[in-house]
């Protein structure tokens, strides 16, 4: 079967404390309450309408896709370590990808239940790195929207320290709520 695919987003975001939001700008919340009740760390949809995902470089610039499907995608490619998916459901189509400071506008060809897949390659680079100030990326993202039915999260892959790191993080939170 033919998957059709529409670029989103392709071009680097400017992280600050190693995350990133996408969604509208009258949901902006922290970080922990993204992820709350999810078995993931990477990928966090908890908070109706927003995804958080979390990046192994604290601050500077990593390469984003974002990518539309008509049906799921094919795995990602093996150079992609960490690979989670969640349900999300967008309150709009007009969205915003913001970090600390900048926003960035993503479109969706539809406002529907999805599944977002995210897929990162280089994570332990980019946390070794801490700061990118020049150079070129260590670590890149990519993330794949597609509609789908509401069903939990899910590790897909979890294969670098940075990653399993953050899946502790919310399995810690978790255990102290």
């Amino acid at each position: 079967m033919l998957v059709a695919v529409n670029s989103l987003f392709d071009a680097d975001i400017r992280v600050h404390y190693g995350y990133a939001l996408l969604g509208t700008t009258d949901a902006d919340p922290e970080l922990p309450q993204t992820r709350r009740g999810q078995a993931n760390g990477l990928l966090g949809a908890a908070v109706p309408g927003v995804l958080s995902f979390v990046t192994g470089l604290h601050t500077g610039a990593v390469p984003l896709q974002i990518l539309w499907h008509d049906h799921a995608p094919a795995e990602p490619g093996a150079e992609y370590l960490d690979v989670v998916e969640a349900s999300f459901q967008p309150q709009q189509a007009e969205l915003l990808l913001w970090t600390f400071h900048e926003h960035y506008s993503v479109t969706l060809p539809a406002v529907t239940s999805l599944r977002a897949r995210y897929s990162v390659a280089g994570m332990d680079e980019g946390n070794e790195m801490d700061t990118r100030v020049e150079g070129g990326p260590v670590e890149h993202a990519m993330l794949d929207l597609w509609p789908s039915s509401v069903s939990g999260d899910s590790i897909l892959r979890a294969n670098s320290r940075t990653g399993a790191y953050w899946h502790s993080v919310v399995s810690n939170e978790a255990s102290t709520d």
